[in-house]
């Protein structure tokens, strides 16, 4: 009997084995199988339990999205996929961004999808005696002409960033954390109304609309009136905001505490300290309607997903100095990392179905090497079977690993590799496939060497953002220039 004329239901049986590759090549042999490749339904189910990074909007579930849309991005990911694990892969364009200051890079972005570009730089006015802050969003979606939308200039030294896009992409939150040479940290966010006519860098162009400027301070706190606090990480989605504080007290040991704010309304909050929360120095970040808290607990690394506080659905009200309660816990790893405790831990921006972190100890004198680990987030994902999965890349010998850039589903990872001995450096690349065994499909190799087809050496390189969905590459340069490098076609 012909393949064509099996029932529905064994024929979508049949297909659930398959990858993605497999499916556009049946599709090719018969009107039939054609047609039976090309619903909706089995489309939804091949992107559900596919390792290809789609280029699907943050806000938009493929499960959405028809069936020659979802094949149109399979066909554009596989094509990148197979540039992307080349030895050498293929750079297809490279754009210079213009340039809007002569400071230091000290934080790049992407937005997921590569389109939008978070670029922050720092400097200090020597007439002035005041460090200084500015801040611009790109719009690459023309690479050609790449058009800066927002720029904005704070007073204070960088702290951290964080941005949001909101209302299909018509509105943009952003989160800058400064300190202007006081004891304690604070942040400033502007929310900022966006269209194709933009053009910060044109006199001519119309100017942003500001929907929301607001300076967030910290709650107030009871401790000791010499902590200093300092904000070590920013997370954003919609109009909620976290933010990881560290407390430095003389002679005492550094805690860690997590705040929680409404962007809209200003109001700031502490979480609610205690057993339901045992990481000793917890990190957190935002996630479509939940919070994800990680951190050690001795030697092992955990992460716990908890449902937003209640707190933020009440409109961020509540009772001046009142700490929240956290809400509900979904699911919680913990993974014995087994490494010293002062290796550098890297987590990504922006996290989606899963986090993954990537440990590098660069100390052992044997064998250095990068451990890479993936906790599901989805409850999809966490009870379909689906585990804590890990794998370790070999590093040289006398290498330090600077500034690195994970993907949102951490299938992908980019970062630089110093040579201690050459002074050379090189960008390296690496992307996690399918689980056999337990163990992912792992992929890695050099990127970009260090004299690159590119008007620049990457020595000269010295920050870096990575889209994983389009494999799109922001370089940042010591002289101040930007560059963007795309893979894609």
């Amino acid at each position: 009997m012909s393949l064509a004329y099996l029932p529905d239901d064994v024929l979508l049986l049949i297909y659930s084995y398959l990858a993605i590759q497999d499916v556009l090549a049946l599709k090719q042999t018969c009107r039939g199988l054609h047609a039976f490749g090309s619903t909706d339904y089995l489309w939804h189910r091949l992107v559900e339990k596919s390792d290809l990074p789609l280029d699907v909007p943050a806000d938009t579930p493929s499960s959405q999205l028809p069936s020659d849309v979802l094949q149109r991005l399979a066909v554009k990911a596989i094509r990148l996929q197979l540039n992307w694990r080349r030895p050498t892969s293929e750079i297809k364009r490279t754009t210079s961004l213009p340039g809007t200051s002569d400071a230091l890079f000290e934080f790049l972005q992407f937005v997921p999808g590569g389109r939008w570009l978070l670029v922050v730089q720092g400097g200090l006015r020597r007439f002035e005696h005041r460090n200084y802050t500015r801040v611009s969003f790109w719009d690459l979606s023309i690479i050609e002409h790449p058009r800066c939308v927002v720029m904005f200039e704070f007073t204070g030294k960088h702290r951290g960033s964080a941005v949001a896009l909101r209302d299909g992409e018509s509105l943009v939150t952003i989160v800058v954390a400064l300190n202007d040479g006081g004891s304690q940290d604070f942040m400033q966010v502007r929310s900022v109304s966006i269209d194709d006519t933009m053009n910060a860098l044109d006199p001519m162009s119309p100017l942003p609309s500001i929907v929301g400027s607001r300076r967030l301070d910290l709650p107030p706190q009871l401790v000791d009136p010499r902590a200093t606090a300092l904000i070590e990480g920013i997370s954003v989605w919609e109009n909620q905001l976290v933010a990881t504080v560290a407390l430095i007290v003389p002679d005492q040991e550094i805690k860690s505490h997590i705040m929680i704010a409404n962007t809209d309304k200003g109001h700031a909050r502490w979480m609610r300290k205690g057993p339901d929360q045992p990481i000793p120095l917890p990190q957190a970040r935002l996630q479509n309607d939940r919070m994800i808290v990680f951190g050690y607990s001795r030697q092992d690394f955990v992460v716990r997903i908890h449902d937003l506080p209640c707190w933020l659905n009440q409109r961020g009200e509540g009772l001046v100095g009142e700490d929240v309660a956290w809400g509900r816990l979904r699911e919680q790893y913990s993974f014995p990392l087994g490494s010293n405790l002062m290796d550098t831990v890297h987590i990504p921006s922006v996290s989606a179905s899963f986090l993954t972190i990537m440990v590098f100890n660069e100390a052992d004198p044997t064998q250095p090497s990068a451990q890479i680990v993936r906790f599901p987030l989805d409850d999809s994902t966490a009870h379909s079977g689906s585990k804590v999965t890990n794998a370790r890349v070999p590093l040289p010998l006398d290498t330090s690993i600077r500034s690195v850039s994970i993907g949102t589903t951490g299938r992908r990872a980019v970062w630089m590799e110093h040579n201690l001995d050459t002074t050379r450096t090189r960008l390296m690349k690496l992307e996690l496939g399918s689980i056999h065994d337990g163990t992912p499909d792992l992929s890695h190799g050099v990127l970009l060497p260090a004299d690159p087809p590119l008007p620049f050496a990457t020595d000269a390189c010295h920050s870096l953002a990575f889209d994983e969905a389009t494999c799109r590459l922001c370089l940042g340069l010591w002289d101040s220039s930007l560059h963007v490098v795309d893979f894609a076609s």
